[in-house]
């Protein structure tokens, strides 16, 4: 959420979520609008943004979860030109080494499919 503020140059931003603590939380730091995505379809949360902001779709989305769902909640919602990034991070730490490695990998998807990875 912080991050779509940095980003969004004045813009709303609108937080999805599935539970409230969640949301409770990105309202807390900032979020325009919060929407609880659990158990509805994508023309609900459609019809809860527009009823919101007065929009049908966003124009920028960036994914922090990666899960199909997820995924195909922000494409579903991006406008034709909007942008969508799939921002995951893992962590993963060695009993052996006892050191940490950090790996993250994004996937920025345009509303043709076209997906980088980097």
């Amino acid at each position: 959420m912080q991050y779509a503020k940095l980003l969004s140059s004045g813009a709303s931003v609108v937080v999805f979520a599935r539970s409230d603590e969640k949301l409770l939380i990105a309202k807390e730091h900032g979020a325009d609008f919060v929407i609880n995505t659990r158990g509805k379809s994508l023309a609900d949360i459609r019809s809860d943004l527009t009823r919101m902001t007065g929009q049908s779709e966003i124009y920028g989305a960036i994914d922090c979860v990666g899960a199909e769902e997820t995924i195909q909640t922000g494409l579903g919602l991006l406008a034709t030109a909007g942008a969508f990034v799939s921002w995951v991070l893992w962590v993963t730490e060695s009993t052996y080494l006892y050191s940490h490695s950090l790996r993250v990998s994004t996937h920025i998807t345009d509303r043709s499919g076209e997906t980088t990875q980097t």
